[in-house]
């Protein structure tokens, strides 16, 4: 039941980010500023989180509850050992295990290929010797063509030889560019994108999100350096076509880099264009993510079945005595369990509460319950199914067939 229900609120955050993505794309076709589109996307990947954390905490605090005594006795262990054939076993479905597992195998997979390319860039820039270039600290290596910032909790700018022979302003705009992205936190936000990239991998946009999102950033940098050098979008956009032209020319080595023709055209597109600001098409957007995540948490924590809470009390006698009386205390459609045991033998009960169809039963409950025995080289499974209505005493018997059985008394009301 665990797995079955992380599943659906991975799925949830999984249509949540989808959402995300649609309104960010709203936002790039109405020209919308980069910055506010690039605090959409943030608020996003923080609103998936949260969601993931507040639909844990308020699921462990609406959970069914059960409490109840158990004594195993003689009179079970003679009853499982002479019918365990006779009572009906229904074997539980390992499909929600089975997809979590797999889900869970990916991810790993994901974040191990994020570790090793991370230590793979690394040990490409071990070698770099650290020089002061206009104020700044940066390190100078053979293993790039173009200038970058790299590490995640400490970036550090690196720069390639052939950066040192240009002209003093292009020097200048470049360390601009990359101190920019190091000011701006850029690199902890590229990490917490990637691995909200691989714990949603199986979301279709998700891929095209991140990217946006880097973009994005890229974006901001350049608008920032060209305010802080009082550059102009001219002179700028030619420094972004020389470093592009560098990247085609083969080097003994490459690192990430968001330099691609698309992302150019658009850096450049950016510059000259004149973006609207719209506050209000932004913040009616954002109510509306932040009503969908709340919609979301709530739907994937059991908060929506609060006041629907069942109350039953179950007798369980062997050969006419009692050797359980557990009680629940349930959410509509919420399992509760309970495992007694000893050294030899073990009893485990499981009770799922939920309304009944009207034409069976007005107001009636039904309950699904399962018992299963271990011990004594046996194993024995019941699941009982019954509809009682509140108040009024049931019983339900599962016969052996030789005189023997197993009786549950069972009382339910609401709450």
């Amino acid at each position: 039941m665990i797995a079955q229900q992380f599943l659906i609120l991975i799925f949830a955050i999984g249509v949540f980010a989808m959402l995300i993505t649609a309104v960010y794309t709203i936002f790039d076709f109405l020209n919308v500023q980069p910055r506010q589109r690039l605090k959409f996307i943030k608020m996003g990947l923080i609103s998936a989180w949260l969601i993931l954390l507040a639909s844990a905490l308020l699921h462990s605090f609406f959970k069914s509850s059960a409490s109840g005594s158990l004594n195993i006795v003689s009179e079970f262990n003679n009853f499982a050992q002479r019918n365990a054939t006779h009572i009906f076993d229904k074997s539980p479905s390992h499909l929600p295990q089975l997809l979590l597992a797999i889900y869970v195998a990916v991810v790993v997979w994901m974040l191990l290929r994020l570790v090793i390319s991370f230590l793979q860039a690394k040990k490409l820039f071990k070698d770099s010797q650290e020089i002061n270039v206009n104020g700044y600290k940066v390190y100078k290596t053979k293993c790039i063509s173009n200038p970058l910032s790299f590490g995640f909790l400490n970036p550090k700018i690196f720069i390639s030889e052939d950066l040192l022979s240009k002209d003093p302003r292009s020097i200048e705009l470049a360390l601009t560019h990359e101190a920019t992205h190091i000011a701006n936190n850029d690199h902890p936000w590229k990490l917490f994108s990637l691995f909200t990239r691989a714990f949603l991998f199986f979301v279709p946009t998700m891929n095209y999100l991140h990217r946006k999102f880097e973009l994005e950033m890229e974006i901001e940098c350049d608008q920032n350096t060209i305010s802080k050098t009082h550059s102009t979008a001219y002179e700028y956009g030619n420094l972004l076509l020389e470093f592009a032209q560098a990247l085609n020319v083969p080097q003994p080595y490459s690192v990430y880099t968001n330099m691609t023709d698309s992302t150019l055209t658009k850096r450049i597109i950016v510059m000259k264009t004149k973006m609207a600001r719209r506050p209000v098409l932004t913040m009616v957007f954002g109510l509306a993510v932040l009503a969908a995540g709340i919609v979301a948490t709530v739907a994937t924590s059991g908060a929506t079945k609060l006041g629907e809470r069942f109350y039953v009390e179950v007798a369980v006698l062997i050969a006419g005595k009692v050797v359980s009386k557990p009680s629940f205390e349930l959410l509509r459609g919420e399992p509760a369990s309970l495992s007694y045991g000893s050294s030899t033998a073990e009893i485990r009960m499981m009770l799922t509460a939920t309304d009944a169809d009207e034409k069976i039963l007005p107001n009636g409950i039904h309950l699904v319950m399962d018992m299963a025995y271990q011990g004594q080289g046996q194993s024995v499974k019941a699941n009982p199914q019954v509809i009682v209505k509140p108040g009024e005493p049931a019983i339900v018997q599962l016969n052996s067939g030789n005189g023997d059985s197993v009786e549950m008394q069972i009382l339910a009301f609401r709450k």
